[in-house]
């Protein structure tokens, strides 16, 4: 009815892409998201904001599929967005988040994410969710480098905001058993696996497959621990979910 390049198609295509990247169908998700991207880019020259929108969202599923094309669409999605609605935008620091997402270097990552964390609790509140995003990106650094005491008070901030809003699933799954995996470091043995025990309950609620990057992260330190604790038997349900998921044997920490 409206022809293949209509702007209405790139939005349809955009939410489909989605919808494909959560099925974990990547090609078609990548397909779908370049679409739409040229679509808008073809209607509204290449420094709207829709333009931003439609990078961030190939960026997404170019960093899901293990794609390092996601860092040059979430830098062209940030320089488009600093110049059209001005440093301090939300969206500003939607596009810093994404791009520290694509580095493992704390020197680039935590600044990109401090001031992503500055302009939201000064446009958005301390307490909004996409704050508690950041918080939970910026705890990942720390927790990398064994420094999980640093860690700790950044995720339950994060978790304490994603109790407070509906922000689906996967952003509690994740909070909750990244707490589980600091207390079990710390020697809060008792709460670290009873957190891991919820997440991965929430995770079945929610039918998220044991492949998912979230509950790979529940099911290793959970099994682990039960290995430590003189329980081989209880963890080894855990083990086989995580050899399965994954194609790999689970060995004990080093």
């Amino acid at each position: 009815m409206l022809g293949p390049d209509n702007l209405e198609m790139a939005e349809t295509l955009s939410r489909l892409s989605n919808v494909r990247r959560r099925q974990q169908a990547y090609a078609d998700a990548t397909r779908l998201a370049e679409r739409a991207l040229s679509i808008r880019e073809a209607a509204l020259g290449p420094d709207h904001p829709e333009v931003a929108d439609a990078l961030t969202s190939l960026g997404a599923v170019q960093w899901d599929s293990g794609e390092a094309d996601c860092v040059a669409s979430h830098r062209r999605a940030l320089d488009i967005r600093e110049r059209v609605l001005g440093p301090d935008h939300p969206d500003v620091a939607q596009s810093l988040l994404n791009l520290s997402v694509g580095t493992d270097a704390p020197d680039v990552g935590v600044p990109l994410l401090k001031r992503a964390l500055a302009i939201l609790e000064q446009a958005l509140g301390p307490d909004h969710p996409r704050v508690a995003y950041v918080l939970g990106n910026l705890a990942w650094y720390p927790m990398e480098e064994g420094r999980f005491e640093d860690a700790l008070p950044l995720l339950e901030r994060a978790y304490a905001i994603t109790l407070q809003h509906d922000q689906g699933p996967l952003v509690r799954l994740w909070h909750l058993g990244q707490l589980g995996r600091i207390d079990l470091e710390l020697g809060n043995e008792p709460r670290g696996e009873a957190r891991l025990r919820q997440a991965l309950q929430l995770a079945a609620e929610a039918s998220v497959a044991d492949s998912h990057r979230s509950v790979a992260a529940i099911l290793a330190p959970l099994a682990r621990h039960l290995r430590r604790t003189g329980r081989g038997d209880e963890a080894e349900p855990f083990v086989r979910r995580w050899e399965a998921a994954r194609g790999e044997k689970l060995e004990d920490a080093s």
